[in-house]
């Protein structure tokens, strides 16, 4: 083989090497998503979940912006319709400020839909020193199919869009509390000794402390939290006989906050019915 030719062999597989090494390097990123004390001086100065009826066309869209560029950037989303898991959306980038991202669907089945978002950064003030940042939003919206035509609404404006607000709570309400009594009773769960919060009602602890606990200690608990969804729900739960399953599907957690204030149980049920319990130590 010619001298030139080994030089371009050579060089392809240098590229080669450079573009796995850059591609592993950001998958590594992508999957280690993690708390660290929070940094209140590199904070967020928008956040939100947007959910939308807009010519028949169902939106669904997160949007954030830190104060300055991070390290690391990332929104993780979850949307709910009647208390179960229809989609999951994550979105990062590198030293920017600013993570976007929207979903659309075509006729899409009327109900209750539900999205929280974790807005995400982490901050890199030296080789050795890390922080992040974290901002919760919320968002909710009724579709409701009106003589063939969709309409959506987040509050109630006439008696029909109550009518069928009631009747949306009511089926959601009944689904969970139902898919949680089961899952009390299989985990041998007493409810005397937990504090309850489903995981979209989250997004209201943003400024306040949860159940016992300082504000402190609620953001680092709630970005704990963060963490282990992400991992442990997100990317795949791991069913009992070991394989890895999409939560898609399954109903929404509960999150359960002991009274002895030592522990968290996140509860919930795959799709095909399998229960699934996560415990978080809060010490």
């Amino acid at each position: 083989m010619k001298r030139k030719d080994w030089s371009l062999l050579l060089i392809a597989a240098f590229l080669f090497t450079i573009f796995l090494i850059t591609h592993q390097e950001k998958k590594h990123i992508q999957e280690s998503i993690t708390y660290f004390p929070i940094d209140h001086s590199a904070g967020f100065t928008t956040s939100a979940t947007t959910l939308a009826l807009q010519d028949q066309i169902f939106l669904w869209s997160t949007s954030s912006t830190s104060q300055r560029p991070l390290y690391l950037r990332q929104d993780l989303s979850f949307l709910f319709h009647n208390g179960v898991l229809a989609s999951k959306e994550s979105s990062w980038d590198q030293e920017t400020t600013t993570i976007k991202q929207q979903r659309s669907y075509t006729k899409p089945t009327p109900g209750l839909y539900e999205s929280i978002t974790d807005h995400y950064g982490e901050v890199h003030s030296s080789s050795s020193r890390f922080a992040s940042v974290q901002q919760m939003s919320q968002a909710s919206l009724y579709i409701q199919n009106k003589a063939g035509t969709l309409a959506a609404f987040t509050t109630a404006n006439d008696r029909q869009e109550q009518q069928f607000k009631e009747q949306s709570d009511e089926k959601k309400a009944r689904f969970l509390s139902e898919t949680w009594a089961s899952l009390y009773r299989i985990f041998h769960i007493r409810s005397a000794d937990y504090d309850r919060l489903p995981l979209t009602a989250l997004a209201s602890y943003n400024h306040q402390a949860l159940f016992g606990y300082s504000k402190k200690e609620s953001a680092a608990i709630i970005g704990k939290l963060w963490e282990g969804l992400y991992k442990n729900y997100y990317l795949g739960v791991r069913s009992a006989n070991g394989t890895l399953v999409s939560p898609l599907g399954s109903s929404e957690p509960l999150l359960l906050f002991s009274k002895d204030r030592t522990h968290i149980l996140i509860i919930f049920q795959l799709y095909n019915h399998e229960p699934i319990s996560l415990l978080q130590y809060t010490r």
